[in-house]
């Protein structure tokens, strides 16, 4: 489809709204977005995004979310290997999907992701792909209260991995393969099945 794609350089969208039938490309340039800014359809390849924007459809393939703002989507989204460094947090309000095959989002310097509504983990590789971090003691994934986190790879032998502070607040369903939590697990809810 249609796309505005931003190759290279510095932006700054410092109000307003970018919508329409095509997809805002990150594709190397540095863009940085103001609280209030919505984005309806975001593709991060590569380069960098900062700052707050409300975004509709994300698809975050790489690049890096960097700094102290906050990424919300809010409609349907893809992630796979972005660096979310810095501070940032990526929020999930709307359905969040991460293939685990060769997928490796990575949290560093404080980075995080917060699901607050349907992160689905799925899968048909034998091989790889987690989600990880630096060691650094403030990354973290918060399933927030509301939020639900689903598993459904290809076998009740297929792992996915997170490999970061993990809280649960919300709740884990697994319907198929299990989800190894490697690097701590805090949950206040009992309503985890699978």
């Amino acid at each position: 489809g249609t796309a505005v794609d931003l190759l290279g350089g510095t932006r700054t969208v410092s109000a307003g709204s970018v919508t329409g039938a095509g997809t805002l490309e990150i594709n190397g340039a540095t863009a940085s977005f103001a609280s209030g800014v919505t984005l309806s359809d975001l593709d991060v390849e590569s380069g960098t995004v900062s700052g707050s924007p409300s975004v509709g459809n994300a698809t975050l393939n790489g690049g890096m979310l960097t700094g102290s703002g906050t990424m919300t989507t809010t409609g349907t989204g893809t992630i796979c290997a972005p660096t979310i460094d810095g501070g940032y947090t990526l929020t999930n309000t709307g359905t969040m999907s991460y293939v685990r095959d060769s997928c490796y989002p990575y949290l560093t310097n404080g980075g995080h992701v917060r699901n607050k509504g349907t992160f689905a983990i799925t899968g048909t590789s034998s091989c790889c792909g987690y989600i990880y971090d630096d060691g650094n003691t403030a990354n973290g994934f918060l399933n927030d209260v509301g939020g639900s986190i689903t598993l459904a790879l290809d076998a009740n032998t297929s792992v996915a991995t997170i490999s970061t502070p993990f809280t649960n607040n919300g709740t884990v369903t697994a319907t198929k393969g299990q989800l190894s939590i490697s690097d701590g697990n805090t949950t206040a809810d009992p309503n985890d099945s699978g």
